[in-house]
């Protein structure tokens, strides 16, 4: 463990916090998070450290916006949990990867990513907003979500992070017709096992 300021520790616990209320409103606490995390830990302390920490922080504030938001909202229990598995093996080869990259170029391909994923939540506020046709969601579609969701989002959530709720909560209203509130809910599900993954 690095030797860090005590005032650096209350600001990154601040940050935390700003970035866990993100997370349950509306995803991507992240984007605050880990640039904090970048600047205020020690300059000599890896990028997957700063990866590490950041997922240790966002399971907490995920599990606890996962249990709040399944008992309000209906959730398919039996399709979040195939999408969470998927991504929890999504999730896991991301990290795997992201601990064999040396820091010199991990912190650069980190912050390239959260910048353009700042841009588009920045530029694109409405995007899969749009209403869901109606009608059930077909097996294709569910395949289509434990893949994309699963093992994509998975796989972008272990390697670097920012923004996976978000993109969760897109892909969801987009494959299977959700709407924002069930996306969000079902999202927190799956982004709990990514965390972890």
């Amino acid at each position: 463990m690095p030797d860090i300021a005590l005032t650096s520790i209350i600001l990154l616990c601040v940050a935390a916090l700003a970035a866990g209320w993100i997370d349950a409103v509306v995803g991507g606490g992240g984007l605050l998070l880990l640039p904090a995390l970048l600047l205020g830990l020690p300059a000599n302390t890896p990028a997957a450290f700063a990866l590490g920490t950041n997922k240790a922080v966002a399971i907490v504030g995920t599990t606890g916006a996962a249990v709040t938001y399944a008992r309000r909202a209906p959730v398919d229990v039996r399709t979040a949990v195939r999408i969470g598995l998927a991504a929890l093996a999504g999730s896991t080869g991301g990290a795997f990867f992201a601990a064999g990259m040396s820091t010199e170029v991990l912190k650069p391909v980190i912050m390239v990513v959260l910048l353009a994923v700042a841009a588009f939540v920045i530029l694109k506020p409405a995007f899969g907003t749009t209403a869901p046709p109606p009608g059930p969601v077909s097996r294709r579609r569910t395949l289509a979500a434990i893949g994309l969701a699963g093992l994509g989002i998975g796989f972008y959530d272990g390697l670097i992070g920012p923004g996976t709720g978000t993109f969760l909560v897109l892909a969801l209203t987009a494959v299977l017709h959700l709407n924002l509130v069930t996306a969000s809910a079902t999202a927190k599900i799956v982004n709990c096992c990514t965390n972890a993954g």
